[in-house]
């Protein structure tokens, strides 16, 4: 330190570092001394300088709470994920019926709650022979697809539908391309059925027809233009 004419300057801690607890609050004095001297009168109260004054909540600032790295009881974070292990979460609304997420969009119609884009959108996995992968309620429409493929179902059951169900264009089995409103490649087996006129082909080329009507039951060759009338016999069940 330099002494000038009875003037220096020196930051203190920089020659014996002041411990932090010193500056709690309460006043705080500066007194001189040169060697054996009496310490000088008077002391001089060690004041703030303008911008020390935040520092009085540097330890409880807003980006102390939330800055990187820093996790609260109920939040983790890691590097870029931010985590819950417990409890529920929801964006625009308190969670209701007990789901882990659950989003309330801000209009009834129209407006997506959430909206998932890449590669795969929505992946949904439930247990083996349990559980729900996804269930989708709606007054209008549970689930819309839309795309090369709309809904792709995969699994013991690719889909099971119970109760009314609407297709709107062709429905193949086993037939990707169907030509028909019902295109089945392979047998088909029912138990019980109603239906008009039954038409046979081969590789895509009509050849017989079938019908009733309230004569008879009659066979139609396609090609030919030719009628048959099925000669039937009554027989008695045993």
């Amino acid at each position: 330190m330099v002494v000038r004419d009875g003037v220096f300057s020196v930051l203190l801690g920089s020659v014996d570092s002041l411990p932090a607890r010193i500056f709690d609050g309460s006043v705080k004095f500066l007194g001189v001394q040169v060697e054996s001297d009496p310490e000088m009168r008077p002391l001089r109260p060690i004041v703030n300088c303008g911008y020390a004054f935040r520092s009085q909540a540097a330890d409880t600032a807003d980006y102390a709470k939330t800055g990187p790295g820093v996790s609260d009881d109920d939040w983790m974070i890691s590097e870029d994920d931010v985590y819950r292990l417990a409890g529920s979460v929801g964006i625009g609304q308190t969670p209701q019926d007990s789901c882990k997420l659950f989003v309330q969009s801000d209009s009834m119609v129209g407006d997506y709650a959430v909206y998932a884009r890449g590669g795969m959108g929505v992946k949904a996995v439930a247990t083996a022979w349990e559980g729900t992968g996804m269930f989708a309620e709606g007054g209008h429409i549970g689930v819309s697809g839309q795309g090369y493929i709309g809904v792709f179902g995969h699994g013991f059951f690719g889909g099971f539908f119970e109760g009314k169900t609407y297709f709107d264009g062709n429905v193949g089995i086993g037939e990707t391309d169907p030509e028909h409103e019902l295109d089945v490649e392979g047998y088909v087996q029912a138990h019980g059925y109603y239906t008009g006129d039954i038409t046979f082909q081969k590789e895509g080329q009509g050849l017989w027809r079938m019908f009733e009507d309230e004569g008879g039951l009659y066979l139609e060759n396609l090609k030919t233009g030719k009628v048959y009338k099925f000669l039937l016999q009554e027989v008695e069940k045993e």
